[in-house]
């Protein structure tokens, strides 16, 4: 049997099909046979006809068929594991839209009760989100424990976090804190990687949220954004890896973001915009 419309086409991975055996004249046989679809998006005839080889074709075609190929999805940029406060249909309305908005953008995602997960969890690993749900009361000193050293690129969206991450020095309303109240952030270096081309005084939600989540980075962070009006409170910046953090050596890379709870559940397109450039920037090869 030969590829027909046109004839001899090889766009299917073959041009040709053996019978399975001699099959006597009358006789139906059923050919089974895999084909590979083009590489290109198209509508494509799909057709065949039987003939004797350097003979001639012979017996009508099969009825045609268009076959319509799509584009391959893109490869996963890997699977993040995203430690939350609840999970399932208990899912903050934040945690979920960051969840939805990183499948969106190519990676797979492990949403994970915090307070049930150690750092083995994090085998394998694209990202570790320790996300603004965290129970810091019931479990922030554990998950810090677990998470702290692992040589995963790790995004920290819960202030208390901060310091349990080695992000920043201990002290609250000094080192890390929380300003209430907020739908803008401050751009501080319109050039850094996590600052997302942006410039300025930048809306980031639909409405002002209840709490922005801030960090004070040392001198070796790349800083992308702060408060409005104090520039020393950093709510986008991030630690390469092997640099010296307030804590300790940055085992891969680090980024502390404002973003809690409820946040990327209201984000402005420029919310999104930051939230894309610190997995971006924490998830580049060089920050394992």
């Amino acid at each position: 049997m030969g590829s027909d419309n046109p004839q001899d086409n090889g766009r299917w991975g073959t041009g040709r099909v053996e019978l399975p055996a001699v099959v006597p004249s009358g006789q139906v046989v059923t050919i089974p046979f895999k084909v590979t679809a083009p590489t290109t998006a198209a509508v494509y005839p799909f057709q065949w006809r039987m003939l004797q080889e350097c003979v001639t074709w012979f017996g009508p075609s099969i009825p045609l068929v268009q076959v319509t190929v799509g584009q391959p999805p893109p490869p996963s940029k890997g699977d993040v594991l995203y430690l939350m406060g609840a999970t399932g249909a208990n899912m903050a309305a934040g945690d979920a839209a960051a969840v939805s908005h990183l499948g969106t953008i190519g990676f797979t995602i492990t949403p994970f009760y915090a307070c049930s997960a150690t750092s083995s969890n994090a085998a394998g690993k694209a990202l570790v989100v320790v996300g603004g749900s965290i129970p810091v009361g019931t479990c922030g000193d554990a998950v810090g424990t677990a998470f702290l050293s692992v040589a995963v690129p790790a995004l920290v969206s819960k202030a208390a976090m901060l310091p349990k991450m080695l992000m920043t020095s201990a002290g609250n309303n000094s080192g890390w804190g929380s300003v209430a109240n907020q739908s803008q952030v401050a751009i501080v270096d319109p050039a850094s990687p996590l600052a997302a081309g942006l410039v300025g005084t930048i809306t980031v939600e639909t409405a002002a949220m209840p709490w922005f989540a801030w960090g004070h980075g040392n001198a070796n962070a790349v800083i992308g954004a702060s408060t409005v009006g104090a520039a020393g409170q950093h709510t986008l910046f991030g630690y390469p890896k092997d640099v010296l953090m307030p804590g300790g050596f940055a085992p891969a890379c680090r980024v502390g973001a404002f973003w809690g709870d409820t946040d990327p559940a209201s984000f402005t397109a420029n919310g999104w915009a930051l939230f894309d450039a610190a997995v971006a920037w924490a998830t580049r090869p060089c920050c394992h």
